[in-house]
Order: structure tokens, then sequence, then C-alpha cells
């Protein structure tokens, strides 16, 4: 029926949350205005809109498993940790971070930084309790009181312990590192504003132009090169052991004679009549052993969690846990000799490959990888794109053969002849492994599945059935891979 005074109106879709009578944000049926809008995380505390846009449900699945955990009155045993012990039994640690003492586990903020005392020119870290933000009891009651905030330094307004100088000291929340000025990243005073910050060193230490929290890529990353000839060796066996030779070892991503990789106007019949040679092997010139332990204490507690889950093996789960064997699952000792750790049974830990360019190398080492920059490699782009769709979704994509993780290496070094790849250790969980094509609603469901727990990680085995020539291992959640080794190669 036309509108009663006959003229025809556009009546646009209103917002589905209730109470709501503002447009939808695309003019469609079943959407929602804005983000304001759309349902919040049940997660206590968390105010984060929920991951499908549906109420009754977390923004993540990190905040599903903290909301639905039992809890329990056990306590870590490391001083200053307050987090529950991994087993819920007392006397335990909460993880094996904790267990070696490289995590200060403070509001869940992983740190090599301990908080320095507030009285100026001390420096000797905090003991909390009776004592609040100073080191001893004499620090404490020296006279005057000093400012709360760290850096300050100032007498207290009132002359009382545990108060501020001023109200301009009460209400800052800026970080407290000295020359930096940004806001604090929980909103809260006397905080860093990020890790890069806080991992730079006490917050007497003010931040510089050669700083590394002034660095625009962020803090360099500690890589300590491996000159053990016997080592260096185990990783050329690692690296021909993984290398696949003809036939059936050329994928689209190596690229084209005519038109190089990921050009939109490139035809497969023409990637196909002109492919680049894949190289007959490759010889290893250097390994090096990030050491960043930021990055190692995010990826334990991560693998802790994912053991446990595994090791329950809840009939209920819609995915039981199976060990899923790949071709680099035999060098579980890789590296031992240097202080790598083992791999771990039971919860489908393993090394794989990721190959990219030199910097890019250093970057991941230093803040891990970016989900939000998956397709922007070798991946074919359509026209006038600067990133392609990759088959399984924006995610971190690693290669259990170095045939496959060399197709997206840069060449490098003086003479061109120089490349890179990460050997990265994950821990897998309970995979989905998929052995067929899938499309756009296939791809969102498995994202899903590993967003409410079902699977942990996705190994795309598109050899068994579809006979292409690699595996590869898709995972969402940075915190299950740790970039533990750089190799530099040359191909043959």
């Amino acid at each position: 029926m036309g509108h009663p005074c006959g003229r025809s109106h556009t009546v646009k879709a209103s917002c589905v949350r209730p109470g709501c009578n503002k447009p939808s944000w695309n003019g469609q049926v079943g959407e929602y205005c804005n983000s304001e809008c759309r349902p919040r995380c049940l997660a206590a505390g968390c105010s984060k809109p929920t991951w499908n846009g549906q109420s009754s449900t977390f923004c993540s699945q990190r905040c599903g498993k903290v909301a639905t955990k039992p809890q329990s009155t056990a306590v870590c045993i490391r001083p200053k940790c307050g987090m529950p012990s991994w087993n819920g039994k007392p006397g335990e640690y909460c993880s094996r971070a904790c267990r070696r003492g490289i995590v200060a586990a403070s509001g869940g903020v992983v740190s090599t930084v301990e908080m320095p005392c507030l009285r100026p020119g001390c420096g000797k870290p905090i003991v909390k309790g009776d004592l609040g933000n100073y080191c001893s009891h004499s620090c404490r009651n020296t006279d005057p009181p000093i400012c709360m905030r760290l850096g300050c330094g100032k007498p207290t307004c009132s002359g009382r312990l545990d108060d501020y100088c001023s109200k301009t000291c009460r209400d800052c929340r800026s970080c407290v590192r000295p020359g930096c000025g940004k806001p604090t990243w929980n909103g809260s005073s006397n905080e860093f504003c990020s890790r890069r910050c806080r991992n730079w060193g006490p917050p007497s230490v003010p931040v510089t132009a050669s700083s590394p929290s002034a660095w625009k890529g962020g803090p360099a990353p500690v890589l300590l090169e491996i000159l053990t000839p016997k080592v260096v060796q185990q990783f050329q066996n690692f690296i021909n052991a993984t290398h696949k030779g003809p036939p059936n070892n050329w994928t689209r991503d190596r690229g084209c004679v005519i038109h190089g990789v990921g050009y939109a106007s490139c035809s497969l019949r023409c990637a196909y009549a002109n492919k680049v040679p894949v190289p007959i092997g490759y010889k290893v010139v250097q390994v090096e052993m990030n050491l960043n332990p930021v990055l190692w204490a995010e990826y334990i507690k991560a693998r802790a969690l994912i053991v446990q889950e595994c090791k329950a093996n809840d009939p209920s789960q819609l995915l039981r846990y199976t060990d899923v064997p790949l071709e680099t699952s035999v060098f579980s000792q890789l590296g031992r000799a240097v202080g790598a750790e083992p791999l771990c049974t039971g919860c489908n830990e393993w090394r794989l490959l990721h190959g990219t360019t030199r910097r890019a190398c250093e970057g991941i080492c230093a803040s891990n990888f970016s989900v939000a920059l998956a397709g922007s490699g070798a991946t074919w782009k359509p026209t006038g794109g600067g990133k392609g769709m990759p088959l399984y979704g924006n995610g971190i994509y690693l290669a259990e053969r170095i045939t496959k993780a060399d197709e997206y290496a840069m060449p490098e070094g003086p003479n061109r002849d120089h490349f890179c790849a990460l050997v990265c250790r994950v821990v897998g969980g309970r995979s989905r492994v998929v052995t067929k094509n899938v499309n756009l609603g296939e791809v969102a469901a498995l994202q899903q599945e590993v967003a409410t727990g079902v699977c942990h990680s996705v190994v795309a085995d598109r050899v068994t059935i579809l006979h292409k020539p690699f595996k590869e291992v898709v995972l969402y959640n940075t915190e299950q891979v740790f970039p533990e080794f750089v190799i530099t190669y040359r191909r043959l």
C-alpha cells in the first residue's frame, strides 16, 4: 500500500536495539545504527561489543574462557602474583612463566620490569603489602612523605603518606615515563602507556629520540646469532627435510615470469604457462634465536591453557583432541643445544615456517604477528587491490615446508641473493583439519569455531584429497605463535 498522502516514500530500516529508532548504519533490516548500540560482552568488567553482534555472548574466546572458568581459592605461590594456580590446588604456580620468574602478573600485564620505590633516588623495586609503593619501611617513613605519582618526588599536600602533592598529580592518567605524555593503557594512574614503554626500563629513564619506545617500528628484537656449527647443521637438515622437489611443488603465489607475483591481470593460464622456477634446494647462511621474554611469556601462558583443555578432552566437546602429525614433527629437539625447549606432546605443538622480508622478521620477533596484514604479501590480489583475501580468512598462515614459505620471501643483501624465513613454535591444540575447498560461509564457520572454543587452529590439508602441493596451518590468535628462530638462506 502507498503512503496516505499519495506520495512515494523511502522507508529506512531502524536499529534493532529496543528503544532506539535511529536508522541502521547500512539501511538494512536486522542491523544496528552504530557500534554503541551493539550488545556488550557478558564478561564482568568488559565493555567491548560481542564478536558476532548478538546478545548473551562474549567479545572473544579469551573473555569466554575467563568468565566460564570455575573460580578457585588457591592462588599462585609466586609473590605479588595473585592469579589462580594452574590446577586449582594450593602450593602451585599459575603458569610456567611464573614458575620461571619471567612475568610479573599484575592485571594481566606481562613485564620484565618491577615498579621502583617512590622515594627519589632509590630505584629499588617496591614491596607490595603494608609498604604500599615503597621498597622498605625506611623509605616509607622518611620525611617528608612523597607524592604517590611515580616520577613526581614532591611532598604530599596533606603531609600524610599515600597522598598526592596536587590535584593535577591525583587526576593524571598519563604514562609515568618522563617525556612520553601518552594516556595510560588502562586509564589508571601510575601505569605505562604500552608494553613497549614499560619494557624500556625503570620509569626514571626518560623517553628520548633514540629510545626504543620512541621508534616507529618499536624496540629492536633481541636476536642472538647461533655460531655452533653442529646446531647450524641441524637447521640445514631441517631445511633439507622440509624441501619438496618436483613434480607438483609450484603454486600461483610463487609468481609468473612475465608478470611477477600477485599481479591481478595475470590469468591462471598465463601463470601456469610461465612459472617462476622452484629452487632445487636451500643453503642456510645464518641462524638467529629470538630472546624476547615478553612474547615467550605470552606464548607459554596460552599453551598452558590449551594443554589443560586438550588433556581434559571433554566428551561434550564438538571436536575431540587428536594428534595431527606434520612434516616438521620429527624436529621436536631442534635448537635444544642452545637452550630451545623441546616441543610439548599432547597439544599439537609444532615448529612451522613463515617466509617474509628481513625487516618483517625483526618486527615479528619484537611484537609478534599482525593478523590485519594477512593477504598483503604474495597472495593473489584483485584488480586495484592492495590486499588479497586469504583462503581461510585473516589469520596467521604457516607452512610445514620451506618450499611453500620461500614463496613469500624477498631477496635481501648486497647481492640480492639472501632470503629470510621464521621458524615459529606453534601450539595448535584441537585442530580442525580441512581437506576440501571452502567458501566464504564455511570460512566464517571456521572462525566462529575458533572464537567459541570448539577448536584452536585450522590445518588446511590441501594435499590428501585436492592433490595440491602443500599443507598450511592457520591460527587466529597471535599468542599461540612464538617466532623462535630467524633463518637466512640462499636459493640453489
